[in-house]
């Protein structure tokens, strides 16, 4: 079991991006990802990126989230902390900058700005990944946050599962012993996300941050022996970030792999809880009327999957187990999901950043024309058109 919160900003409510001077390490930053390009649209959409990035990570130091472990342009690292570094904020942009004066290759405007930061305290280990688009499709958030918390107590059990299970075992006592301790510490993660929610609401002036949180339970296949069992999903872009295989969590992580199992074997009620494949992906959710774990192979790690029984349970696609979800019908095999490829992102120069600041010159204030290249690209979701600020 993990917790898991996504926060996201959505143009279409965005009332005002406060435009900042960039301090002397984002200034750098801002440089080097406009090409050096002055008075262009370019240059206006990078500048905006880079003071919301920078905002938001003013939001985060102010929770006391400082610690730095992956820096990314359009999904190719530019700094990877691997030595578990403490407030490496400065790090990461100089070796960007040095980075991007060593490059003889063409300069050209990023997609996407990716920033995973790591954070502790008395009970979780965090995980955060903060991504800005440049351009985005109708309907998706140009500002994200995935949040992932995981508990510390049970790593005192090493990768030994055995050791985790004794470290566990009052958790599992009883059904009673079981809630508190869920309830309990989901109280906490949210008390954390609340307050970075209110962090991000103080720096960036907006009517509204949605808000998605999730009590997480894996569902592997097979039993985990060690942590060196976890296959982890380095190359997907969309997965959670424990999922992503970051160095310093997979002991921390190796838990989480033991509960489904652990669930099974104490035929624990399991309620308001997210099943999830190896990748991390949502196969079902278990609403306020509980499934029993132990009953059937849908918590048995060594069996194959079997939809639980009773309960209120919502299935999805998209994961691992889709295949054996369609075959016994829970799921449908018609591919019912809405086609947004109409929808993709614009070309150069359109898309959310163009619509907070609209118009070719790159001056600061707003229009109130969205711009061809908007209109085909953001419809009536962009912030920016009906009226710039």
């Amino acid at each position: 079991m993990y917790f898991s919160s996504a926060l996201s900003i959505d143009p279409s409510e965005i009332t005002k991006i406060e435009k900042i001077k960039p301090t002397k390490a984002f200034g750098k930053l801002f440089y080097y990802l406009s090409a050096g390009l002055s008075a262009s649209k370019r240059e206006v959409e990078t500048f905006t990126a880079v003071s919301v990035l920078q905002q938001l990570n003013m939001a985060m130091r102010s929770v006391g989230v400082d610690n730095i472990i992956r820096l990314a342009r359009d999904e190719q690292d530019v700094y990877l902390d691997t030595q578990g570094r403490e407030d490496d904020l400065r790090e990461a942009i100089e070796h960007f900058v040095k980075q991007a004066e060593s490059s003889d290759q063409e300069a050209k405007p990023f997609t996407l700005l990716q920033l995973v930061l790591e954070h502790e305290d008395d009970l979780f280990k965090y995980l955060l990944d903060l991504r800005i688009r440049r351009e985005h499709r109708v309907g998706d958030f140009p500002i994200s946050i995935k949040i992932n918390g995981v508990l510390k107590s049970p790593s005192e059990g090493g990768n030994d599962p055995e050791q985790i299970k004794k470290q566990l075992a009052p958790v599992f006592a009883n059904q009673e012993a079981y809630d508190g301790f869920v309830s309990k510490n989901r109280e906490h993660f949210e008390g954390f996300v609340e307050r970075l929610h209110t962090a991000m609401l103080e720096a960036i002036e907006c009517d509204e941050i949605h808000r998605d949180s999730h009590t997480n339970i894996i569902r592997p296949k097979g039993k985990k022996k060690k942590a060196k069992d976890v296959d982890y999903d380095h190359d997907d872009p969309d997965v959670e970030p424990l999922h992503a295989g970051y160095p310093g969590f997979g002991d921390v992580f190796f838990y989480t792999w033991l509960w489904s199992e652990l669930s099974h074997e104490h035929s624990m009620n399991l309620s308001h809880a997210t099943v999830v494949d190896e990748s991390g992906s949502s196969m079902f959710e278990v609403g306020a009327d509980a499934v029993q774990a132990g009953e059937g192979a849908a918590f048995d790690p060594d069996a194959d999957f079997e939809a639980p029984t009773g309960g209120d349970v919502s299935y999805h696609d998209g994961h691992s187990y889709e295949s054996e979800f369609s075959d016994a019908a829970l799921i449908g095999n018609d591919s019912s999901s809405t086609d947004t490829s109409s929808s993709d992102s614009s070309s150069d120069g359109g898309g959310w950043l163009d619509s907070v600041f609209s118009g070719d010159s790159g001056s600061d204030s707003g229009g109130s024309s969205c711009g061809s290249s908007c209109g085909s690209s953001c419809g009536s979701s962009c912030g920016g058109c009906g009226g710039g600020d």
